[in-house]
């Protein structure tokens, strides 16, 4: 991102150079002018290395800069042990996946019922009004 400074430059060159390119045709290009065209050219070429030179990071390798302790001694211990490590918390995640199967299986058998339900409830309301109808 260009700072105040740079821009402020830039108008400068900008300046400059609209002065040198009001020549018209046939007129001959002064020596004056032209070293004006190659200093701005000069100063814009290295705004741009500067500017290269800010932003470029030199080659760098990040290598062992991650290390186990930066971790919380939980993860460590997983990483470290693996998840079989705390039966306990092995046996607590299979029950809770054993129940959230049956509340699923639970919710299937509902939603069965509830569909059934729905199916009677209509073949009812139908008999009722074929009933009154042929009445």
């Amino acid at each position: 991102m260009p700072t105040a400074q740079d821009l402020d430059r830039l108008r400068a060159l900008l300046a400059q150079l609209k002065q040198v390119g009001a020549v018209q045709p046939g007129e001959p290009i002064l020596a004056a002018d032209w070293n004006t065209l190659a200093g701005v050219i000069a100063d814009l070429a290295q705004a741009v290395l500067a500017a290269e030179t800010v932003a470029t990071v030199p080659p760098h390798q990040h290598l062992d800069q991650v290390a186990l302790d930066w971790f919380s001694q939980g993860v460590r211990d997983i990483i470290q042990r693996g998840p079989l490590a705390d039966p306990a918390t092995q046996n607590q995640l299979a029950g809770i996946t054993q129940t959230l199967q049956r509340f699923g299986a639970g919710l299937d058998e509902t939603r069965t019922t509830i569909e059934d339900f729905r199916g009677r409830l209509t073949d009812v309301a139908t008999n009722d009004l074929a009933r009154r109808s042929a009445s």
